[in-house]
């Protein structure tokens, strides 16, 4: 969660450069896990009840816009887990020329947390880019603000 309070931080200090659809109640969110199938790890859980989905930057993270997933497009993630299912992924990114930042749904730590592997158009898994969705959600903010992170 530390990796995620950093990305909140950093977003905070760079408003002028976010755009976000806003927080979302806990029955939004629950109506979308159950649309897909999977409960959300915390810290995507997090991103979703503080910020729903948006960009920073030109930098935009998929999360839950509304209930209606059916009628809807990107940056709504349960729009397009359900138009275009890829099995043992979640996608919440994407990276440029085909290739996604997906939770990896088959591999559940005990504190509910899922690993974050790079997929190219295939769907076939390129590598894991970070441990959680909380250290991505941080790469991806520190990225979009051309910030290294190495303080």
């Amino acid at each position: 969660m530390d990796d995620y309070e950093r990305a909140v931080a950093l977003i905070e200090d760079n408003g002028d450069e976010a755009d976000f659809d806003g927080p979302k109640p806990p029955e939004l969110i629950e109506l979308a896990e159950r649309a897909v199938g999977l409960r959300f790890p915390p810290t995507y859980r997090r991103y979703l009840s503080e910020f729903g989905a948006g960009n920073i930057g030109s930098t935009e993270i998929y999360g839950v816009i509304d209930e209606d997933f059916e009628h809807s497009s990107v940056p709504d993630a349960i729009w397009l887990a359900l138009s275009q299912p890829r099995p043992g992924l979640f996608v919440f990114y994407a990276a440029g020329e085909g290739t996604e930042f997906c939770l990896d749904i088959t591999r559940t730590a005990s504190d509910g947390e899922m690993p974050v592997v790079a997929v190219d158009p295939s769907g076939d898994k390129l590598e894991e880019v970070a441990s959680d969705f909380g250290r991505a959600f941080l790469m991806l903010v520190q990225d979009a603000l051309d910030l290294d992170g190495d303080d």
